[in-house]
């Protein structure tokens, strides 16, 4: 379910609004205060919700001055599911440039008689391009390349001694730490019982150490072992220090 369109926002997550910017062509996330964010880690949170497009949204002809750009927004009202008419996938079929979405449809122009909700092209390529971001995690945990922990203190141990995990996928992990959400996601560098290094996607390096790791239980037959040894350890004892 897409999010209320406040004041152009493209998304909410973390407790907040997100925006395209408006002053640059580039594909960025922005907070309130202009701040840019990392929109792999923004799809991970667990309050993300796109702004999706929908009935009646629309752009106008301003916006599309090139036939690149022009393009580009198409192909995104398509990620939606929207079919262009074979007007709007011929460019210069029409003077109007303008789009808008009618039902199922992407129709050239500002169709009449319908609610528009007016886009910026910045706008539409950063909730393209989260979208293809949301259908790439979608594809890969049908593919069972992302392991989504919910609670780690829980699952990490079975996780991995079940051998679910291991170096080359992608997680996510996801705790509380000082009371806050916190969400890794990456590729696995290194993997062991008690750390996991991811490489997330901006590059950056994250080494979690697992200190809350529910330990093995141990068989049956590594519990006789053990009594065992004990047993033996004891026996060794007494007879080094009480020679027959």
């Amino acid at each position: 379910m897409g999010i209320e369109f406040k004041e152009g926002a493209v998304c909410f997550a973390g407790g907040e609004y997100l925006f395209a910017p408006k002053s640059t062509l580039s594909v960025e996330l922005l907070d309130v205060n202009l701040y840019k964010i990392n929109m792999g880690d923004v799809v991970n949170k667990i309050d993300f919700k796109l702004n999706t497009i929908k009935q009646g949204d629309c752009i106008e002809d301003s916006e599309l001055n090139t036939e690149q750009k022009y393009n580009d927004v198409v192909e995104v009202f398509k990620l939606f599911g929207l079919k262009p008419s074979a007007a709007v996938l011929n460019f210069n079929s029409s003077k109007s440039k303008s789009l808008t979405c009618v039902g199922v449809e992407l129709w050239r122009g500002l169709v009449t008689g319908i609610e528009k909700r007016k886009l910026t092209y910045q706008q539409i390529m950063v909730i393209g391009e989260l979208k293809r971001l949301e259908l790439k995690i979608e594809e890969d945990k049908r593919d069972n390349k992302i392991v989504s922990i919910a609670d780690v203190s829980a699952e990490w141990a079975r996780l991995f001694e079940n051998e679910r995990v291991k170096v080359g996928d992608i997680v996510s992990l996801r705790y509380k730490y000082d009371s806050k959400q916190i969400i890794h996601t990456g590729k696995i560098l290194y993997l062991s019982k008690r750390h996991i290094m991811l490489l997330k996607e901006n590059h950056d390096v994250h080494l979690h150490r697992c200190e809350w790791i529910i330990e093995k239980p141990k068989t049956p037959e590594e519990l006789l072992r053990e009594r065992v040894e004990k047993r033996l350890k004891g026996i060794i004892f007494l007879t080094q220090h009480h020679p027959v």
